[in-house]
């Protein structure tokens, strides 16, 4: 049980690392959102799509997904695309035909009230970290 416990809170703090916004130092590396660029305010389906458009114009191939904040995911799952449609942004566990997965460890602007989104998108098999 001690170990599990170990090991669970050692993969919760590198995820918090990885999906925050720390600008980085010699002992710890720059979260994605301390240079990622990120949609500001609340989502809308043009931000989506703009962050589709940057990974691609960016040559980024490959498994890509989202990565979002549970309170960016409510947010998600009750904004229409277009008002009236009733086709929201999330839907399952999609955004725009892409698998979207939810994570308390994505910095999240929507939770402490600066202008991040809490929504990152990209081919994370790609991503490597060394330790």
């Amino acid at each position: 049980m001690l170990k599990r416990d170990i090991i669970s809170a050692i993969q919760e703090k590198l995820e918090a690392t990885i999906l925050g916004k720390a600008s980085g130092s010699t002992t710890q590396p720059a979260g994605l959102f301390a240079a990622t660029p990120s949609i500001s305010g609340t989502p809308t389906y043009s931000s989506i799509v703009e962050m589709e458009t940057a990974l691609e114009e960016a040559n980024i191939t490959g498994n890509k997904v989202f990565i979002v904040h549970p309170k960016a995911k409510g947010v998600l799952k009750i904004t229409e695309k277009s008002a009236g449609t009733a086709k929201y942004l999330m839907e399952g566990n999609e955004i725009d035909g892409y698998k979207a997965l939810s994570s308390n460890g994505v910095a999240n602007g929507l939770q402490t009230g600066t202008d991040e989104s809490g929504i990152v998108f990209g081919n994370f098999n790609d991503y490597v970290i060394g330790q």
